[in-house]
């Protein structure tokens, strides 16, 4: 099962917060195409709970090197991925400290990054 991250016009994103059957991810992306300009889509990760593995993903920003913020609202982190969906990095845990969240649900990006 993989997640579909499309991005729309104006800077706005698509993408399922659920895991979509292999053999649905293309007619999810047609069905897509229907409703918005044709725009790249990639297809990332996988349902769980290790690097490049999410757990009900509820927002994604783009840097201005394309990369990938998600915010992985199950696993209490944020996620980075390039362009492509490989994994950089990750930060975060469960917790009310610093440094950790408690079902983050948005992650933005500004020009400083």
């Amino acid at each position: 099962q993989k997640f579909v991250i499309k991005k729309l016009h104006r800077g706005e994103t698509w993408f399922n917060s659920m895991p979509i059957q292999p053999e649905l991810v293309e007619k999810t992306i047609e069905s897509m195409g229907k409703h918005q300009e044709k725009k790249p889509s990639i297809i990332v990760g996988c349902f769980g709970a290790c690097d490049g593995q999410f757990s009900q993903p509820t927002n994604v920003a783009f840097d201005e090197f394309n990369n990938m913020i998600v915010a992985d609202k199950l696993n209490h982190r944020v996620q980075i991925l390039d362009e492509y969906g490989n994994h950089i990095l990750s930060f975060g845990s469960k917790g009310k400290r610093e440094g950790r969240f408690r079902f983050p649900t948005g992650v933005g990006v500004n020009s400083l990054g």
